[in-house]
């Protein structure tokens, strides 16, 4: 039983890890894996977000404006995939 639940905790944090490494891509790739990854998890189409129309460009300009700020968003990021690393390897 506990050999069960590290093997899934294992799978889990790796799969996490994947998907937290996906943020150095590209937009355009991040979008492909997330729709795989939804339509794969949920088994329907995913819809398009309709709350706002410009919202991917708007993040952009916003990350391209502000350097400090893509500089705290990818320490935040690596941080988190250090720290998932750590994990996966006391397991």
């Amino acid at each position: 039983m506990k050999r069960a639940a590290l093997v899934f905790t294992l799978v889990l944090l790796g799969a996490f890890e994947l998907y937290l490494t996906t943020a150095y891509l590209p937009l355009r790739h991040q979008k492909n894996i997330g729709n795989v990854v939804s339509h794969t998890l949920f088994r329907q189409e995913v819809k398009p977000f309709t709350a706002h129309p410009a919202l991917d460009e708007e993040i952009e300009r916003t990350l391209q404006r502000s350097l400090p700020l893509v500089i705290t968003l990818y320490a935040f990021i690596t941080t988190l995939v250090v720290f998932n690393g750590f994990l996966i390897l006391k397991i």
